[in-house]
């Protein structure tokens, strides 16, 4: 029996039956699928620190497609942008006039209303002027356009086009 030397660390082989065989999930033809939210959880994102409520969407009519994520990102306020785009040193930020940046917020934060407006319209998820319930997600099902695309590392992103939404 060959036994470790002293000090000598010792990693133990994880059994792994299959690995060698493993493949990457097929996505779904880019088109129309019956879609439905099967998660929709408020928690913190990992990239930026900031509040969000992230969607897991499955395709209902292919049980292979890996399942698409939607995120929600939470409304900020105006010294929270501002000091996101100052910590980023390629903003620009640093040339922006006050007039600048106020627009630059009001597009973020228009564009954040809006992306959550989308969701919420096409899978028939009740809102309000103060927002929305994560609980009413669950479940909720909508018929809608999914394109894929391969990412400049090559990985396999299946994206939800949602409908505008009439004003």
């Amino acid at each position: 029996m060959n036994l470790p030397k002293s000090g000598e660390n010792v990693m133990p082989k994880i059994l792994y039956e299959g690995i060698a065989d493993a493949k990457p999930p097929v996505p779904p033809t880019d088109g129309v699928h019956p879609l439905r939210i099967m998660k929709a959880t408020h928690k913190m994102s990992k990239s930026s620190g900031k509040m969000m409520t992230e969607v897991m969407i499955s395709v209902e009519d292919d049980e292979e497609a890996p399942p698409s994520f939607q995120y929600l990102m939470d409304p900020i306020s105006q010294a929270e942008f501002e000091a996101t785009l100052a910590s980023k040193p390629d903003s620009g930020f640093e040339n922006m006039s006050d007039g600048e940046k106020l627009i630059a917020y009001n597009k973020s934060e228009n564009n954040k209303l809006l992306n959550a407006q989308r969701l919420l319209v096409a899978f028939d998820i009740p809102f309000d002027e103060t927002g929305f319930d994560t609980d009413a997600f669950i479940g909720q099902t909508a018929n809608l356009m999914l394109k894929t695309t391969t990412d400049d590392q090559n990985r396999v992103n299946t994206n939800v086009i949602f409908p505008q939404v009439a004003v």
